[in-house]
């Protein structure tokens, strides 16, 4: 029995020593994950993004065709996903934007083109060209849509830090991105800032906008963009404080020859009267107390402040009337 006891005792003491050797293993130290390529993050350089088209720009000179394919064999080399704004700021404008209008300038390399939106001559014909480029990167490179009127949108906001000139050049462009449908038509919401409106800036650039759209489309084409973008009642909004009145309204674009505008502003606004008088007369008829004399009293106060005329206000109520009806049936 002793002699087993001590057998035992030396299988207990290698055990031991088997467990201790395997816990004092040496580990790996200051060894390194390999990471995939696919999970690596380039570093955002817009400056080297910018180098590279501008550089393919200078080298197409005046030929867009060249232009064209240059910048759809980099759409394929190039992350334009990442780098669409700066893109968008060299097609538009000629270099990257800073915040306010200003351009990126550079003392070692080229930092701007003149082949861009703020430098073609300002008329319809050129101006389809720079569109044409817009239209065939957003049909090529489905992703830059979006991206495109995001970019409108700051662009927009930074018309006070542009020449009058180069205003004047980005609102055709504007008007026919507008009528291709590259763009929603709620970019125009930019213009509606407190400073661009109060300074005349914002409708000196929506009627030169207003006038190339309509040049190209029709208004029931850009009444449907408008409506879809809520802007339809909201065009009085353009004009500078003090002008925010139908007359201000009818008198200007009539005298900038864009009278298909102005009927649709009158259109807009007897839509919004009547809308206005239906909501009162129905609040009078769901009242319940109020008479027939009651109701007609309100008419004829609405009518005499408003453009409304007799056929107007018995539509309105006659409409309420027959709504009123159902309701109760």
């Amino acid at each position: 029995r002793p002699h087993c006891r001590s057998k035992l005792l030396d299988i207990h003491m290698a055990s031991g020593s088997s467990t201790a050797t395997k816990q004092a293993l040496p580990t790996l130290t200051g060894a390194r994950l390999k990471t995939r390529k696919r999970d690596e993050k380039e570093k955002y350089d817009p400056r080297t993004f910018r180098d590279e088209i501008l550089t393919g720009l200078v080298a197409a000179g005046e030929s867009f065709d060249e232009k064209l394919k240059f910048l759809d064999t980099k759409g394929n080399q190039l992350d334009y996903r990442q780098y669409a704004d700066t893109l968008f700021d060299i097609l538009i404008a000629g270099g990257m934007l800073l915040p306010g209008g200003g351009i990126k300038e550079e003392t070692t390399c080229i930092y701007r083109t003149d082949v861009c939106v703020f430098t073609c001559e300002a008329s319809i014909t050129e101006m389809k060209k720079h569109v044409q480029v817009i239209r065939n990167l957003t049909r090529r490179f489905k992703y830059l849509t979006k991206t495109f009127d995001e970019s409108m949108v700051k662009i927009l906001k930074f018309l006070k830090g542009f020449k009058s000139e180069e205003r004047t050049r980005l609102a055709i462009f504007t008007g026919l991105i507008l009528g291709e449908g590259l763009a929603a038509g709620t970019i125009l919401s930019s213009l509606l800032n407190e400073h661009l409106v109060k300074e005349g800036v914002a409708l000196t650039f929506i009627t030169r906008c207003f006038g190339a759209w309509l040049s190209e489309k029709d208004i029931a084409s850009v009444g449907q963009v408008l409506r879809k973008a809520k802007l339809d009642f909201k065009l009085l909004e353009f004009m500078p404080p003090q002008q925010q009145n139908n007359d201000a309204f009818i008198d200007h674009f009539k005298k900038e020859g864009l009278d298909v505008l102005v009927q649709f502003q009158r259109l807009q606004d007897l839509k919004k009267h009547k809308n206005r008088l239906r909501r009162q007369v129905d609040d009078k008829i769901k009242d319940g107390e109020a008479s027939i004399n009651d109701i007609i009293e309100l008419c004829q106060d609405y009518k005499a402040s408003s453009p409304l005329n007799d056929s107007d206000v018995v539509l309105v109520v006659s409409g309420c009337m027959v709504g009123g009806a159902n309701c109760c049936c």
